[in-house]
């Protein structure tokens, strides 16, 4: 049950938009929830704070970011009034991050996901995917061989079914510390080849840790965040799959020993 008072609201809004704006993600997740915490009192003081922005003459991410993370929280709380804002937006001219943001919170209703949790972490499995591929299960133990100290902060992970219309594998909201991963269902859940695809959604979900862990700022956007995410991912697969490592080395690197003295490199010819 609510208990916050107005005051603890406003003052709830105004540490998170300190959070955000100089970068300090634990005081940003303690606004979150004490906002969401408050409940429906906080849902006109954040439409308010909203409403005061114009959305088609935003120059700075952080702003950009600040508004996704606002109308974020304002989703959870009402499904209603956050589409009912966000709906009279003109994406089109928008900062690009408040575009994407609201195009991802949109695809969202509470009520079309089986929920878990896995210590402080959410899962949001959407209930459209078919329970024998266990995508939960997997999610919850490979979350079980990531060091606490990579998690900390992450609030929730939605599981959603991979579309044709899916430009991703899996994002991660830096403003609200929330990952995604799209789920491929083309194989049948009983299908032995399954564990290939399971392969992909775990190094996704290790990319997208790299990011929360990494505090990167803006996902997708910035070519040396995803490189360092992608080196994140292949460290945490070699330390979760470490019977692979040993099979490489027993068998891979002898072979390619081999080949290397039979097709020795050639040095070019001097002109």
């Amino acid at each position: 049950m609510a208990t916050d008072s107005p005051a603890d609201v406003e003052a709830a809004i105004e540490q998170l938009k300190q959070g955000v704006l100089f970068d300090t993600p634990k005081l940003s997740l303690t606004a979150f929830k004490v906002l969401f915490e408050a409940g429906a009192e906080s849902v006109p003081l954040l439409l308010r704070e909203l409403n005061r922005i114009d959305l088609t003459n935003i120059d700075r991410p952080e702003v950009a970011t600040l508004v996704v993370s606002m109308t974020t929280i304002l989703h959870d709380l009402s499904e209603t009034d956050a589409k009912t804002y966000m709906e009279q937006v003109p994406l089109a001219k928008c900062h690009p991050v408040v575009a994407a943001g609201f195009k991802r919170v949109l695809q969202f209703s509470t009520s079309q996901f089986r929920r878990t949790r896995v210590g402080n972490v959410e899962l949001f499995e959407q209930k459209a995917i078919d329970p024998r591929y266990k995508a939960s299960r997997h999610v919850r133990k490979w979350l079980e061989t990531v060091e606490p100290r990579h998690l900390e902060g992450l609030t929730r992970i939605y599981i959603i079914e991979a579309e044709a219309s899916h430009d991703f594998n899996g994002y991660y909201l830096a403003h609200v510390e929330v990952i995604t991963i799209s789920w491929y269902t083309d194989l049948h859940p009983l299908i032995p080849l399954q564990w290939l695809f399971r392969f992909a959604h775990e190094s996704t979900l290790y990319h997208e840790i790299g990011h929360h862990s990494l505090r990167h700022h803006e996902p997708g956007q910035d070519p040396e965040q995803e490189q360092e995410a992608d080196k994140f991912a292949s460290e945490q697969m070699r330390r979760s799959h470490q019977y692979l490592n040993a099979i490489f080395r027993v068998f891979v690197t002898p072979v390619a020993r081999v080949w290397r003295l039979l097709r020795p490199s050639k040095t070019p010819d001097a002109p």
